[in-house]
């Protein structure tokens, strides 16, 4: 009897740590479902705050540029917040735009960075074989190579992610792998340095890309007789790759290209592009693009300007022609459209046709483009759009500026981050204006 009571006895002491087993794991994983609810709804509500702090950052960043003119840029500015107080040091001191947001931090943790981009920096100078000393895509002595678009940011590239621009000292031609695994593409001739021009609305058919800049204190023409430091610049334009097909299907000659599966469909060969169908009769060479440089006269203020028009004969517009010799001749200085030198404007990539250069007299001086009609290729098919490409040997302002802003809110492994990217175009005129020469 004694020994049946000793053994009931066990027994309800093994079932009682079972149930006291249970109840401990039962226990653990409330306390981690709680804690993992917890962090979930603290990284919600941390989330919902990074992007309501981009969205106030972006605000501010629109209304700081209504109140400069093209090419402003802040730098890239970095706010730190702890318990509702500004904790930035930059140089021992207080970045002033960080004062903005003291409002709307709470008393969080927060870093914000933030950035209006209305022109390459100094330093945001490309690396390209083809802007090397002595070399002639920039004629004369200049190394330097200023992209607009902004380097990387063209919309004419599909994959602009993976391309980080090569600045300063670097290898000019790209590593293989966003370069579908060609061995020389320079990074000048990436996608991602080239825009669209395209037929359709008047966001997309035309661009104005001012040849100034602005800060916070003045307007700077580069080009200025006086003091001015810019030279030269070039507008490339190109057409794009011809559409791509895969594995055992056909290309087709000017129509289609052949293209390994993984590759980016916007690089290719410059004989792996459309073809315009003008040729060198000028009745079979359709005007594609007309440009126009506007400002105002420095010694009247009035506008004043130069524009395409007739020279001995010949057009001063981009044609066809312009445009295929260009693809051709990719290697020499014919890989261009627009080329303005100490002697002035060259607009025939095959010879040479001057038109003035009083450009250096100028204030507030944009290049105007505007694409006129529809794009045909040789086999007659319809070419999507144009590309082009603006080089100076001085920075000047970006026909778009950027602006962005990044919140990281919490600590930890509880820091959500949320990114606001807006680009704002430069003024473009609608329609086409009487000019001076």
């Amino acid at each position: 009897m004694t020994e049946n009571l000793r053994n009931e006895r066990g027994i309800v002491s093994i079932i009682a740590l079972g149930i006291f087993a249970i109840m401990t794991m039962l226990g653990i994983i409330i306390t981690i479902m709680i804690s993992h609810n917890y962090e979930s709804v603290i990284g919600m509500n941390n989330y919902y705050a990074a992007s309501d702090l981009a969205g106030s950052a972006m605000g501010f960043l629109e209304q700081e540029h209504s109140r400069y003119d093209a090419g402003y840029s802040t730098g890239f500015v970095t706010c730190k917040y702890t318990d509702g107080e500004n904790v930035t040091d930059d140089n021992g001191g207080i970045d002033p735009i960080c004062e903005n947001f003291i409002g709307s931090i709470g008393t969080k943790d927060i870093k914000l960075e933030l950035e209006i981009k209305g022109r390459p920096s100094d330093e945001e100078k490309l690396v390209s074989a083809r802007c090397e000393r002595g070399r002639n895509l920039i004629r004369g002595v200049s190394s330097d190579c200023y992209v607009n678009p902004l380097p990387g940011t063209g919309n004419a590239g599909d994959r602009c992610n993976m391309y980080e621009p090569v600045f300063g000292e670097g290898e000019a031609n790209l590593p293989a792998n966003i370069a579908n695994r060609k061995q020389d593409l320079d990074q000048l001739d990436h996608p991602c340095n080239w825009n669209k021009l395209s037929l359709g609305t008047s966001s997309n058919d035309r661009v104005s890309i001012p040849l100034y800049y602005s800060n916070r204190e003045e307007q700077i023409n580069p080009y200025t007789i006086e003091d001015g430091e810019a030279e030269k610049f070039l507008l490339r334009m190109r057409t794009p790759c011809l559409p791509c097909v895969y594995g055992d299907e056909e290309s087709e000659a000017g129509v289609t290209r052949h293209c390994r599966v993984g590759d980016d469909p916007a690089i290719c060969n410059n004989n792996e592009r459309y073809v315009l169908d003008g040729d060198n009769h000028q009745e079979n060479n359709d005007v594609l693009v007309q440009w126009q440089i506007n400002g105002l006269c420095a010694d009247t203020g009035e506008e004043c300007g130069i524009k395409a028009g007739e020279i001995r004969g010949n057009t001063t517009a981009v044609t066809e022609v312009n445009i295929n010799r260009g693809i051709e001749n990719h290697e020499g200085v014919n890989y261009i459209v627009l080329d303005y030198n100490s002697q002035g404007i060259d607009v025939n990539t095959g010879g040479r046709t001057i038109i003035g250069m009083n450009l250096p007299t100028f204030t507030e001086a944009k290049l105007n483009l505007f694409l006129m009609g529809a794009l045909i290729s040789e086999e007659g098919r319809n070419v999507p759009y144009l590309e082009y490409q603006f080089l100076s040997d001085k920075p000047v302002a970006s026909p778009k500026t950027k602006l962005e802003t990044t919140a990281y809110i919490g600590e930890g492994n509880l820091i959500n981050t949320f990114t606001n990217t807006e680009f704002i175009e430069v003024d473009k005129p609608l329609i086409d204006f009487a000019i001076q020469n």
